[in-house]
């Protein structure tokens, strides 16, 4: 089922460096915050082809926060591609409340 008001982070994940050389993101750096909508979807602004790390940095709320990395390679597509999608699917897993915490 699609879940809304999750929030993911996308980060650099090495340099994002132009064909001529020039350094327009750098390694680790945020160059995203996104928050799902109703439908469970969301996106970025157009981004410089490279490699970006995506992480959920707050599940909505009664749901486990997804703790596992994807790593996304936007590369070059061809000359005739001016923007394409890349897609990625995440699950969010309902937080167990019925039983109690284990005592420490």
């Amino acid at each position: 089922e699609p879940m809304s008001d999750s929030t993911y982070i996308v980060i650099a994940a090495s340099d994002i460096v132009t064909p001529e050389g020039t350094v327009r993101v750098n390694a680790g750096d945020i160059v995203a915050t996104l928050t799902t909508d109703d439908n469970g979807e969301a996106s970025t602004e157009e981004l410089y082809l490279g490699s970006y790390t995506v992480y959920e940095a707050k599940a909505k709320d009664g749901f486990a926060l997804n703790v596992a990395e994807e790593t996304v390679e936007l590369a070059y597509q061809g000359q005739e591609v001016e923007v394409f999608d890349y897609e990625l699917s995440v699950t969010d897993v309902p937080t167990d409340t019925a039983e109690p915490a284990p005592a420490a």
